[in-house]
C-alpha cells in the first residue's frame, strides 16, 4: 500500500471515529447532576398546557420543545457540556410506526451513538407517540434506538404504545396505550445472544415474541391476505394491472421473511419497503377499481367497488 492510499484510509477511520466519538470525552466534569429530559414535538407547544404536558412527560422532568434531529442533538450536547446525567428519557408528541415527530426516524439514529454516555446504566427511555411501537416496523424503529443510543451503557429498556395512546387523567397520569406497549430489554453483554428481550405491557396479554418472529409473521400474514384478495376477483371485474406487485416479487418478500433471524443484523429499509408494498397491494386489490368502459371515460366516474 503506497503512502497516499494509506493516508486516505486513516483519513477516513479517524473522520469515522470522530463522527460518533463520546460526547462527553474532553468535559471538564468531576461528576454529572442527574436529571429526567423529556423532548417534546414542537407543533404541541401552542396546542397544549404546560400542566398536560407535564402530566406526559412526568413533573420531574426538564421539557425541550424540537422538530428534528438536528435540535435534538444541540440540546444533548448543551446536556454533555454542562456536566448533566439522564436518568430517564421521554419523547413526546404525534408517531406513527417507524416514526416520532420529535425527528426521529427509523434508520437515521446513528447519531446517538455519541450522547450515550449522557445516559445512566439500564436507562430507561419511553416513546410518547401514537403507534410508536405497532407491528413490526415499530420493533425496528425501538430496536434501531436502543443499539445505537444504549452502545455506551451496554444496557436499557425503552417501550412505546402499539396503538393511539391517551391519557386517563391528562396532566396527571402520563399517556397509555388501551392495546399495550411494546418494551424492548437490550442488553449487549447477555449470554447467550440475542441481546434483545420483547415484552408486552399494559393490558396485553404475552410479550408478542421477537422482532424477528413479529417481522415474519406480518409479512407471512399480508401476503396471505393479498393471496385471498386475488381469489375473491373474478376476471374482468378489475383493471388489469391491479396486481402490480407480480408472482416474482411477492416470492423474493417471501423469501425475506423466512431470512430474518434474531441473530441478524438485518437492513431495516429492506423490510420495512417491503411491508409498505405489501399493504399497499393489498388496498390496491381490496379497493378493486372496474374496467373504465368508453361511457365510464367520458362522464369521468371514479367509482370502486368495495
Amino acid at each position: 500500500m503506497n503512502c497516499r492510499v494509506f493516508c486516505l484510509v486513516l483519513i477516513i477511520i479517524l473522520y469515522a471515529l470522530l463522527s460518533y466519538a463520546d460526547e462527553c470525552a474532553g468535559k471538564s466534569c468531576t461528576s454529572r447532576t442527574k436529571v429526567e429530559v423529556c423532548f417534546v414535538d414542537k407543533t404541541l407547544q401552542k396546542k397544549r398546557s404546560l400542566f398536560i404536558i407535564r402530566g406526559q412527560c412526568g413533573h420531574q422532568s426538564d421539557i425541550y420543545y424540537v422538530g428534528n434531529k438536528e435540535e435534538i442533538e444541540k440540546k444533548l450536547s448543551e446536556l454533555a457540556g454542562e456536566c448533566k446525567k439522564i436518568t430517564k428519557l421521554t419523547f413526546s408528541g404525534h408517531g406513527s410506526p417507524g416514526y416520532h415527530a420529535t425527528g426521529l426516524r427509523t434508520g437515521s439514529m446513528e447519531f446517538m451513538k455519541k450522547y450515550g454516555c449522557l445516559l445512566k446504566k439500564n436507562n430507561y427511555i419511553r416513546l410518547d407517540g401514537c403507534d410508536n411501537g405497532k407491528g413490526c416496523r415499530g420493533d425496528m424503529f425501538l430496536h434501531d434506538i436502543a443499539r445505537n443510543f444504549f452502545s455506551h451503557t451496554k444496557s436499557g429498556v425503552i417501550s412505546a404504545p402499539r396503538g393511539n395512546a391517551s391519557a386517563y387523567l391528562p396532566g396527571i397520569l402520563p399517556h397509555f396505550s388501551l392495546n399495550g406497549s411494546r418494551k424492548l430489554t437490550y442488553d449487549i453483554d447477555k449470554e447467550p445472544p440475542p441481546p434483545d428481550r420483547w415484552d408486552l405491557s399494559g393490558i396485553a396479554i404475552g410479550n408478542g415474541g421477537t422482532m424477528a418472529e413479529h417481522c415474519k409473521e406480518e409479512i407471512k400474514g399480508l401476503v396471505e391476505d393479498i393471496n385471498s384478495a386475488r381469489s375473491r376477483i373474478k376476471p374482468g371485474t378489475c383493471e388489469s394491472n391491479i396486481f402490480h406487485l407480480g408472482e416474482k416479487r411477492i416470492r423474493e418478500y417471501v423469501q425475506l421473511g423466512n431470512s430474518l433471524s434474531d441473530n441478524q443484523s438485518w437492513n431495516y429499509g429492506h423490510v420495512e419497503e417491503a411491508i409498505w408494498r405489501l399493504e399497499n397491494q393489498l388496498k390496491t386489490l381490496r379497493e378493486c377499481s372496474p374496467p373504465k368502459t368508453r361511457r365510464n371515460r367520458e362522464k369521468g366516474w371514479q367509482g370502486s367497488v368495495q
